[in-house]
């Protein structure tokens, strides 16, 4: 039966019922073929340009291709030494989380724990991603995947396994290098380095790797953004920022853009942040910063990372600060809080309540900004500040030494439970002078006795708990006039 009989007899029967009507509609389109039932998708041109349409999928299916074969899948094992003493039942001296894991895994029998009496040995394995640079087998790919291995294996494209052999790494970058062993002579297809610097913000990138063990999946995104700095990672690294879906297991991989090039290695991913859950966040190091520390790398040397050290302390700008500086509030900058003596800040003449704005002529926008450039810089070498002092803006030259453990660390803080056996003032601040009986009971580092205070109690709601003083905290001046004691305090 044809579509038109169908509907002329629907129209005929609907004054016998709704049965009649659904056997009748149910038995035209019983009829149809599968040509009409569905779209084979012969006209896709004329809803997208088919030039596009090809081109796109060319370019993934032509990168998968070409790229994956130069991709490696990383397999390590590592020996985990955990445990303590446990008699009785009677836990020792603070076991390790692996321990405690154990325990309760194998501990609880019969209404009674065991311990383990000596230390205990894991094999531990881990994955990762890596990839082949040169026809002889080096391999890059991240140090957190391979550092400290007992063994290391690679698994290539073809499915073939090989042992690997761990030529170098490098911590600051996270960075290694592997090499495959072979017998014999036999020669690796690679991948070609590009240029990271030339890397857009909104260009086609794909990630290879073994996430979850799933062996050189490939995932397409874009570049989401250049220049990433994740001190807590890294703070050489400018990292290039991806949506390409990363995951455990992807580290070490490359980032390759549409010409067939890698422009990182993937390292990271952010999962969570302010208790949110987050999702297409990745971060990959520029294949460049690969290319500084290669040639360290293969030769098994050290690389040497001089920073920078300016040597001061410093802290944020707010509104209560800016009022009392007479700057505008929307001011950018670091106040500096006090100068090292006999440091690069000191020779180059800057003072406590300096803002500075700017180092090197790139503009200082927070204390993480600050550090970052610093460290970065080359020791020996003369550098520009500018700053704002008094409301006048001022530049100076500084040239900085290598960094050290300068002695104006932040102190760990005493027990808030604690006794507050020193002065207070109205604002809620309790304090007790820095004599070297308080530095050893509180266990402070790096503090110059009698020169300041120590926060040991904040009264809640008052003054001080307003303007963020927290216990542990060193007073070193009041209205820029320094203090020794709780008296001058």
């Amino acid at each position: 039966m044809k579509i038109p009989d169908a509907i002329a007899e629907v129209m005929i029967v609907t004054s016998k019922g709704l049965l009649v009507v659904i056997a009748i509609l149910f038995e035209s389109y019983s009829t149809l073929d599968a040509e009409s039932l569905w779209h084979s998708g012969k006209n896709a041109q004329d809803i997208v340009s088919s030039s596009a349409v090809n081109k796109a999928r060319a370019d993934f299916v032509e990168l998968s291709k070409t790229m994956n074969p130069t991709v490696v899948n990383i397999f390590t094992t590592q020996t985990i030494r955990f445990g303590g003493t446990m008699q009785g039942g009677i836990p020792g001296e603070g076991p390790d989380d692996l321990f405690r894991l154990f325990e309760e895994m194998l501990g609880q029998r019969g209404g009674r724990r065991f311990y383990f009496s000596r230390p205990v040995e894991r094999k531990a394995t881990a994955l990762g991603s890596g990839f082949i640079i040169n026809s002889e087998g080096y391999v890059i790919t991240n140090n957190h995947v391979v550092n400290n291995a007992d063994s290391i294996k690679v698994k290539l494209y073809n499915g073939e396994e090989y042992g690997a052999d761990l030529k170098g790494v490098d911590p600051e970058t996270d960075l290694a290098l592997i090499k495959i062993k072979t017998k014999g002579k036999k020669s690796f297809e690679y991948a070609n380095l590009g240029d990271s610097s030339k890397t857009e913000v909104g260009e086609w990138v794909i990630a290879i790797g073994n996430p979850l063990g799933l062996s050189h999946s490939v995932t397409a995104g874009i570049v989401s953004a250049k220049g990433k700095v994740i001190p807590e990672i890294s703070i050489y690294n400018d990292y290039i920022q991806t949506d390409a879906s990363i995951n455990q297991g992807n580290s070490g991989g490359p980032l390759i853009n549409t010409r067939g090039e890698v422009i990182g290695i993937n390292t990271a991913i952010i999962r969570q942040a302010q208790g949110v859950a987050i999702e297409g966040i990745g971060f990959a190091i520029p294949i460049n910063m690969a290319k500084k520390v290669l040639p360290q790398l293969a030769k098994g040397a050290k690389v040497s990372h001089q920073r920078g050290w300016l040597g001061i302390s410093m802290g944020e700008i707010d509104s209560s600060i800016a009022e009392y500086l007479g700057i505008k509030p929307d001011t950018e900058g670091v106040i500096v809080a006090e100068v090292v003596p006999h440091s690069p800040a000191a020779k180059a003449g800057l003072k406590s309540y300096d803002l500075i704005t700017a180092f090197d002529g790139k503009p200082v926008k927070s204390s993480q900004d600050l550090v970052v450039a610093v460290k970065r810089a080359e020791p020996g070498k003369k550098y520009g500040i500018d700053i704002i002092r008094k409301g006048k803006h001022r530049k100076l030259d500084v040239v900085l030494s290598t960094e050290k453990d300068d002695s104006y660390a932040s102190p760990g803080g005493p027990d808030a439970g604690g006794s507050a056996t020193g002065s207070v003032s109205s604002y809620g601040i309790y304090a007790d002078d820095l004599d070297r009986e308080t530095i050893k009971k509180y266990r402070l580092q790096g503090v110059t006795p009698y020169h300041g205070v120590l926060v040991v109690q904040v009264e809640s709601n008052s003054p001080a708990a307003r303007a963020n003083i927290k216990v542990g905290d060193i007073i070193l001046e009041v209205n820029q006039q320094q203090i020794k004691n709780t008296r001058d305090f």
